[in-house]
């Protein structure tokens, strides 16, 4: 059980991620979001260290979905014409 590092009360709890910013950060980063429920205290845990293995996996899944966002574009055009 983790207690919230401003009152130190044992009510702080994994929050959700609401933006898109927040989501974006949770991948990334893994990094999850609490929120105390005495004090109100919202903040991030503290950060893991990143191997370059989950760096790798996470830049080469962006790129694949970029690639494919490219190609149904281009594909989407060649099919208008």
């Amino acid at each position: 059980m983790l207690s919230c590092p401003r009152c130190k009360e044992f009510d702080y709890h994994r929050s959700h991620a609401k933006t898109d910013y927040e989501r974006l950060r949770k991948i990334i980063f893994k990094q999850r979001k609490y929120r105390c429920h005495s004090c109100g205290y919202v903040g991030w845990e503290k950060s893991r260290s990143l191997d370059k293995r989950s760096v790798l996996k996470t830049v080469f899944l962006y790129a694949t979905v970029i690639l494919i966002a490219m190609l149904v574009g281009i594909l989407s055009r060649s099919f208008l014409m």
